[in-house]
């Protein structure tokens, strides 16, 4: 039998997770068992995988910036992105719960984003290119803050928040290229 949908229970009432393109007849088949469809199939396991990269990232280091005051706030760099970046095209900074949001919005969007390229390669190490972005996501988050011209204590304030960013950069990494080589069987 040839894996078509991948989805598990999300998409079995519309396909059976597990089945073979003969059963689909011939018209069903060429469109289910496609190499565009394929094609298809791993770009949309490269969006769930990058997105839950990014979900896992985000809800850590919420729940960690709750529990520990050494806790990295990296938040904070990207609320103050955000503003720099309105300021510089002329538009008002954001405040309060309206910055928050947004800014968590457009962390959650760009890691999907950023993790989902993870899958873009061919081969077998899913799970080497996932720790690889993330570590590389992780220093540049604590390097490249001050370059940018954003204040960098908020990742850099001890050793503590500087390993924390790092880890947890990676981490989120990981969990993308898992996602990914669950979804692609």
């Amino acid at each position: 039998m040839d894996r078509v949908t991948g989805y598990g229970s999300l998409f079995d009432s519309f396909l059976p997770v597990y089945t073979s393109c003969e059963q689909f007849g011939k018209q069903a088949a060429s469109y289910y068992c496609s190499p565009e469809k394929a094609l298809n199939m791993k770009i949309i396991h490269q969006f769930f995988g990058g997105l839950a990269g990014a979900i896992t990232l985000n809800v850590l280091h919420q729940a960690a910036t709750r529990i520990n005051k050494n806790a990295p706030r990296v938040d904070l760099v990207g609320e103050e992105a955000l503003n720099k970046g309105l300021q510089s095209v002329g538009a008002s900074p954001l405040h309060g719960k309206t910055l928050f949001r947004t800014t968590l919005a457009a962390d959650l969007s760009s890691n999907a984003v950023y993790y989902s390229f993870i899958g873009r390669a061919e081969g077998k190490n899913l799970v080497a290119r996932g720790l690889g972005y993330g570590l590389a996501a992780g220093i540049g988050a604590v390097s490249l803050t001050k370059p940018m011209g954003l204040d960098d204590e908020p990742v850099n304030k001890n050793t503590a928040a500087t390993i924390m960013t790092v880890a947890w950069y990676t981490l989120g990494g990981l969990v993308a290229a898992l996602t990914m080589k669950k979804l692609n069987g």
